[in-house]
């Protein structure tokens, strides 16, 4: 069955310019909730506390001339905003993935910029009520110890004993050939690095010890104490030897120290490019085990790619439990990305951009646990680009979608952070 919805958003922009003042109080059980102020603000991440509310993560630049912030809100059950905040460094800050801690403070990761070819991992602890506790910005190096590396940090994990960020780095100037190698950085509860010197978790690593081509790391999990499953993409031959020109999605073991202990199961389609974009784990499904999404595009167009694999893994083509593009004509954008969500009901949820024209909507798939779709809901302002976030199926059936609307117009409109809230069949309506 496949369902379409457009939202036609025509309000003038200053409506929104303050969006808790401006718009009707939200219905409890369905709603379409604006966030931010002057300038662009984009959504990111979210996450709910057990009592119904949500924390959104995002970023804020309040015009072309200033420097981009991060944007954190907090909402109650009823989407009504109970506060928000920006926070930045000295140069653009790129959200990047918020969590929720155990003692129920949050931790928040983005990229901080030090110069415009160099960024920095940047994490800050918060409480709930939007106050620091702690934060820590930490770069890395070359081999000689001191000529910096630009990181592109893109999740962070809650471990036992604190968090590990995945990502990516590269030398400056970023090489023509040799982009990235895959990054995962390991930081302790009181957001202390351990480093590569203090010989307990190896920071940085391409295949092997690095290659010629462009590795990314998007998740890292914490299998038991001494084992990690790494979660990403990269264009490394299935051999091992060689860069080539098409991408796959990667998956790999490291031990309790950072070193790679298995061979890299590789998943992918013929003549299509596999980027790893989003990620969760199935862990109250029958079948737990893990859930991985991303683009499939070649040179003439686009799908999304899904990947379920069980929880425990050999690092074989056996692992491979659904493999498959899932045909949802979304098109061929260098701008989209694939968000998915593996709830207790054994079905999926994937968020996604499709073109529509020339500009991008929000597309929203209900799957099977074989990845067939069982709707489909797009969203768009009408206005410009609208990008998709984080989904999650909430206990209750409902559906919470994050994401970004162009408000405006194409040439003079300002990009706002989207939440939704709908029905089981993606639907703003009871």
């Amino acid at each position: 069955m496949k369902a379409v919805i457009s939202i036609f958003l025509t309000a003038i922009l200053i409506g929104f310019v303050s969006c808790e003042s401006s718009e009707p109080a939200p219905n409890t059980d369905y709603f379409l909730k604006f966030l931010g102020n002057d300038g662009d603000q984009t959504g990111v991440d979210f996450v709910v506390n057990s009592d119904g509310s949500v924390v959104v993560l995002g970023n804020s630049r309040a015009s072309v001339t200033d420097d981009q912030d991060i944007y954190i809100a907090k909402l109650d059950s009823k989407a009504k905003l109970v506060w928000e905040i920006t926070i930045g460094e000295s140069l653009d800050d790129d959200a990047k993935d918020i969590e929720l801690l155990p003692d129920g403070n949050l931790i928040v990761l983005a990229n901080s910029q030090v110069t415009a070819s160099n960024n920095d991992v940047l994490l800050i602890k918060l409480d709930q009520n939007g106050a620091e506790i702690s934060r820590v910005r930490q770069g890395l190096t070359e081999a000689n110890g001191t000529t910096p590396k630009n990181e592109n940090a893109k999740s962070i994990t809650v471990v036992s004993d604190g968090y590990i960020i995945a990502g990516s780095t590269s030398s400056i100037p970023e090489p023509a050939v040799d982009k990235s190698d895959y990054m995962y950085m390991r930081f302790l509860t009181d957001l202390s690095w351990v480093s590569d010197a203090s010989g307990n978790w190896k920071n940085s690593n391409g295949f092997q010890n690095g290659f010629v081509g462009e590795d990314v790391a998007i998740k890292v999990i914490q299998k038991d104490v001494n084992t990690f499953y790494v979660f990403g993409y990269s264009n490394l031959d299935d051999l091992g030897i060689n860069p080539t020109a098409d991408f796959n999605f990667t998956i790999f073991g490291v031990s309790g120290t950072g070193t790679q202990f298995s061979q890299t199961l590789f998943a992918g389609t013929t003549n299509y490019d596999e980027k790893m974009t989003g990620f969760s784990e199935a862990s109250a499904q029958t079948l737990v085990g893990y859930l991985m999404t991303g683009t499939s595009q070649n040179l003439a167009d686009g799908d999304i790619y899904l990947v379920k694999l069980p929880n425990n893994l050999t690092f074989q083509t056996s692992d491979l439990i659904i493999s498959k593009q899932l045909g949802l004509n979304v098109g061929k954008s260098a701008l989209q990305k694939a968000f998915n969500d593996a709830p207790a009901s054994n079905n999926y949820f994937v968020a996604t951009e499709k073109l529509n024209g020339t500009s991008l909507d929000i597309l929203l798939a209900k799957l099977d646990n074989l990845g067939n779709r069982l709707f489909e809901v797009s969203f768009g302002s009408k206005e410009g680009d609208d990008f998709a976030g984080k989904v999650v199926e909430l206990s209750n059936g409902r559906i919470l979608l994050l994401g970004t609307m162009t408000m405006g117009g194409v040439v003079d409109g300002q990009k706002k952070i989207a939440l939704l809230k709908l029905n089981s069949q993606g639907k703003l309506a009871p």
